[in-house]
């Protein structure tokens, strides 16, 4: 098992689609399952990307893996922002890694102020909180 910020780069070739689409996304998963945190995507020399491939892409984001994209080719590019998949494209690797840098920063600083993430609406959390008061005024 890797530290829980273990990052990697993996370097891609070729047409991300289909299968090879496929492949990327359990590989993203396992990565995740051996305890790597963020992983930066070097698209240098992949020629294409369909939509498999952002929906993997954006599986692995949603389930917490921080993703950055770097040096792909104007229309991969161009293709993930149109697709509105929400990962972080760099042309340089130094700067994906500062931004994952800055990631793991924040995420400290919340764990150090006993932050809490949760998914419950505000408005029920202060809900929750209300009922508390009242029961302890009762």
């Amino acid at each position: 098992m890797l530290e829980s910020d273990a990052e990697l780069i993996l370097n891609l070739s070729g047409e991300m689609t289909g299968s090879r689409a496929r492949r990327l996304g359990e590989r993203l998963f396992k990565f995740q399952e051996f305890g790597v945190y963020s992983v930066i995507l070097n698209f240098g020399a992949v020629s294409s990307i369909d939509s498999l491939a952002v929906s993997e892409i954006s599986s692995a984001l949603e389930s917490g893996l921080n993703i950055r994209i770097i040096h792909p080719d104007s229309d991969c590019a161009a293709f993930l922002q149109k697709s509105k998949c929400r990962v972080d494209i760099y042309h340089d690797e130094a700067d994906a890694r500062r931004s994952i840098k800055d990631v793991k920063a924040a995420i400290q600083e919340r764990k150090e102020q006993n932050w809490s993430e949760t998914d419950i609406p505000a408005i029920f959390v202060v809900s929750l909180a209300a009922l508390a008061a009242l029961e302890q005024i009762s």
